[in-house]
């Protein structure tokens, strides 16, 4: 092998070595994870993958479709959810579909009949926070946002757009499988800690490469608008220990810090609520995402559903909760 062919093997080694180290980022980290297969050990649970079955004392357990019953998982489309939750009188934000029957016009006089600024703009499927858009306060941000989605629709690449009210509050993660609250945790927006020698945009590269290095998610969607409303451009050199937030998307896959809740703290009256929204949409195993100023203040007078995931990511519950698995497995027999 000449110099020319081992160079180019070894490009195409180090891709293929970088590929794999950011699938193992980005999988979904359930069933398979490494923790979750030392729970299976510690309870002496036999596992087959291929055929997602769980074995234990004779008994075969399925996790086809994340425990949920078939089909179930279309009740987790945003708009249906949504629906199917105000129906019941769970509090979600006040939405609308849009309808490509009209024209983009008709459509956005008929959103500004129905909902004030500021507003969320959404795929009604997707995960991980993509293509979602927050704040939106104007209706020339409206259009922008958009023409970009409806382009994504005519490509097929998402199935309908979602638009709602912006709600604020704690972002909260509830995880729920048969009938039993296994963790809940709350996101923060993440943020970088001047140091007074670096500018933002190398701060939020180095906080990145961090997330990386620690197998967690680097911040993907940056917010321009907060980064400026906080006085801030990406060429700023931080003040020292001043805390700058680099985006409103707070989910776990943007970076979003993470912080334990205990289940004592929560008001029993939405301990009762969160378990009613799994029977109302079919599921036994759900991750639902909550914003309210406190999950000690009943939902009655703080809080909306967000949505409901059927396919709840529980790598992050047991990043800052050691005892997750175990609840889960307990649960799970």
């Amino acid at each position: 092998m000449d110099n020319k062919n081992i160079l180019t093997f070894f490009i195409v080694f180090i891709f293929l070595i970088n590929i794999f180290k950011y699938y193992d980022i980005i999988e979904p980290a359930n069933f398979k994870s490494k923790f979750m297969i030392n729970g299976y050990k510690k309870y002496n649970i036999s596992y087959n993958f291929k055929k997602k079955l769980l074995f234990n004392d004779n008994k075969t357990i399925s996790y086809v479709n994340n425990f949920n019953p078939f089909n179930s998982n279309k009740n987790c489309i945003k708009d249906i959810t949504s629906t199917k939750l105000s129906e019941q009188n769970i509090p979600v934000p006040k939405f609308y579909i849009w309808d490509f029957s009209k024209s983009t016009d008709k459509n956005i006089d008929i959103i500004k009949s129905k909902i004030s600024f500021p507003l969320v703009i959404k795929p009604t499927t997707g995960t991980q926070g993509k293509n979602v858009h927050v704040n939106i306060s104007s209706t020339d941000d409206m259009y922008k946002i958009l023409k970009k989605l409806i382009k994504l629709y005519n490509k097929k690449k998402i199935k309908n757009i979602m638009v709602e009210k912006q709600v604020y509050g704690n972002n909260y993660r509830i995880l729920i499988l048969h009938n039993k609250i296994i963790g809940v945790l709350k996101r923060t927006e993440p943020y970088v800690l001047g140091n007074g020698i670096d500018i933002l945009k190398d701060l939020i590269n180095k906080y990145n490469k961090s997330q990386k290095n620690k197998k967690l998610y680097p911040v993907y969607n940056l917010t321009d608008n907060i980064i400026f409303e906080q006085g801030y451009t990406y060429n700023s050199i931080i003040p020292l220990n001043k805390k700058v937030i680099i985006s409103n998307t707070t989910n776990f896959h943007n970076g979003a810090k993470l912080v334990n809740i205990p289940i004592s703290k929560i008001h029993p009256i939405n301990i009762d609520m969160f378990l009613e929204i799994n029977k109302i949409l079919n599921l036994n195993l759900s991750g639902i995402d909550f914003m309210s100023k406190s999950l000690n203040i009943p939902y009655t007078m703080d809080g909306h559903v967000i949505e409901v995931n059927e396919n709840p990511d529980m790598k992050m519950h047991n990043l800052i909760d050691n005892n997750v698995v175990n609840k889960f497995m307990k649960t799970l027999l």
